[in-house]
C-alpha cells in the first residue's frame, strides 16, 4: 500500500469510528427517552416508522443529486452538518406531532450518510484489493468504545444529553468527511429499468423478502430493547454495557470476513444470521432479569454481522454488470425502509396491546424463523438467472 492509500485507508477507518460513536449517542437510548417523556408504545412505534418513511424516498434523490453534481463527497460533508443541527431540535419539543416531524427532517439528512461513505469504502478497497470489513469494523470498535459510557453519563445526567452528545461528536465527523477520498457516486441508476431487471431473477427477490421480515426483527429489537431492560428494572448503564457486548461481538466477523466468505456462500451466512436471531429473541422472551440479556448479545455477531456482509456479498454476486447500484438502494429501501417501518410500528401496536416488550419478541422469532425457511428457498433456485439477466441488461 502506497503513502496515499494508507492514508484514505486510515481516513476511512477513523471516520467510522467516530460516525458509530455518533450512532451510539442516540440508536440505543432515544426511545428509551421517548418513554421517559410520556409516549405511549403506539406513539414511539410511529416515531420510529417515520424515519424510514423518509428512507424509501431520500435515498434515491439523494443518490441522484450526488450524480448529477458529482459532489459525492461535499453532500456527505452537507449531510453530517445538517443531521447534526436538527438532532438539537430534539431537546426542544416533548409532544408527538413536533417529534416526528423532527424526526422526519432529521432522518432525511441523516439517510444518505452511511450509503455514501459505503460507497467511498467500497471503491477504495476495489481498486486497491482490501477488505472493507476490515474498515467497517472501526464503527464497531468506536460504537463499543462509547457506548457504555453514554449509558453512564444518562444515568448520572438525564436522558436529554444524548443529544449534545450526538452533536458534538458530529463535528468531528463533519470535519473529518474532508478527508475521505475523493469519488464518483455509484448510486444513480435507471432505476424502473433496474426492477426489470432484477425482479426476473427469483433468487434476489426470495433474498429481499428474507431480508424484510428478517430486519423487521432487528429493528423491533433496537426500538424496544431498551425499553426492555427499564421494564426488566435494568438501568441505562447496563443497558449501554449490552449494547457494548454486541457492537464487540461484530469486530472478529468484520476482521475475517474474507475467510468466512471462502468457506461459506452469502445465502448460508444470511441463513445463519435469522436461525441466530430466532433462537435470540425467543430466548429474550424467557428472561426476567435484565443481567442475563448480556449473555445473549454475542449472538448479535451472528444475527447482524452475518447478515450484513451476506447481503452486501449477496447483491455482488446476484446483480449483473451495471445493476449493482439499482440492487444496493433496493436492498437499503426494503432493509432500511419497509422492514423498518413494519418492525418499528407493529412492535409499538404489540408492546401497546400487551404491555410487554417480551411479546414484541415473542412474534419477531417466528418472524426471524420464517425469513431463514425464505434464504434456505433461495438457496435451491440456481444462479443461471444471471445469464438471462446479463443478456437483458
Amino acid at each position: 500500500m502506497d503513502a496515499i492509500a494508507k492514508r484514505n485507508y486510515n481516513a476511512l477507518r477513523t471516520f467510522y469510528f467516530f460516525f458509530y460513536i455518533s450512532v451510539a449517542a442516540v440508536s440505543p437510548y432515544i426511545n428509551l427517552y421517548f418513554k421517559k417523556i410520556g409516549l405511549t408504545g403506539t406513539q414511539i412505534g410511529t416515531i420510529a416508522a417515520a424515519g424510514p418513511v423518509v428512507i424509501l424516498f431520500a435515498q434515491p434523490l439523494w443518490g441522484f443529486v450526488a450524480d448529477k453534481t458529482k459532489q459525492a463527497r461535499q453532500l456527505l460533508s452537507f449531510a453530517i452538518l445538517m443531521a447534526m443541527i436538527t438532532n438539537i431540535f430534539f431537546i426542544f419539543f416533548q409532544n408527538f406531532a413536533a417529534l416526528i416531524l423532527v424526526s422526519i427532517i432529521f432522518t432525511f439528512f441523516s439517510t444518505p450518510i452511511i450509503p455514501l461513505a459505503d460507497t467511498a469504502a467500497l471503491e477504495f478497497v476495489g481498486s486497491n484489493k482490501l477488505s472493507y470489513g476490515k474498515i467497517r469494523l472501526w464503527g464497531s470498535v468506536g460504537f463499543a468504545a462509547f457506548v457504555t459510557l453514554i449509558g453512564k453519563v444518562t444515568h448520572n445526567f438525564g436522558l436529554l444529553w444524548i443529544f449534545p452528545i450526538y452533536a458534538f461528536v458530529m463535528v468531528i465527523n463533519v470535519i473529518l468527511s474532508f478527508r475521505i477520498p475523493k469519488y464518483q457516486s455509484h448510486l444513480e441508476y435507471r432505476f424502473i429499468h433496474g426492477l426489470t431487471i432484477l425482479r426476473k431473477n427469483h433468487r434476489f427477490i426470495l433474498f429481499l423478502l428474507g431480508v424484510f421480515l428478517l430486519m423487521a426483527t432487528g429493528t423491533a429489537n433496537v426500538v424496544y430493547f431498551g425499553i426492555y431492560i427499564d421494564q426488566l428494572g435494568g438501568s441505562t448503564t447496563l443497558l449501554g454495557f449490552a449494547w457494548m457486548i454486541a457492537a464487540i461481538s461484530e469486530i472478529p466477523i468484520f476482521l475475517y470476513a474474507d475467510k468466512i466468505f471462502q468457506k461459506v456462500n452469502p445465502l448460508q451466512c444470511l441463513i445463519a444470521a435469522a436461525v441466530a436471531s430466532m433462537f435470540r429473541w425467543y430466548v429474550y422472551t424467557l428472561i426476567t432479569n435484565p443481567i442475563l440479556l448480556i449473555f445473549l448479545q454475542p449472538l448479535h455477531a451472528v444475527g447482524f454481522g452475518c447478515y450484513y456482509l451476506g447481503a452486501i456479498h449477496f447483491i455482488r454476486q446476484e446483480s449483473p454488470p451495471g445493476w449493482m447500484a439499482t440492487g444496493q438502494t433496493l436492498f437499503w429501501a426494503v432493509a432500511f425502509g419497509l422492514s423498518a417501518i413494519t418492525g418499528s410500528f407493529f412492535g409499538g401496536v404489540i408492546y401497546q396491546k400487551y404491555h410487554s416488550v417480551a411479546a414484541v419478541y415473542a412474534i419477531a422469532s417466528i418472524v426471524a424463523f420464517v425469513s431463514a425457511i425464505l434464504f434456505l428457498l433461495a438457496t435451491k433456485i440456481h444462479k443461471q438467472n444471471n445469464d438471462v439477466l446479463r443478456e437483458t441488461g
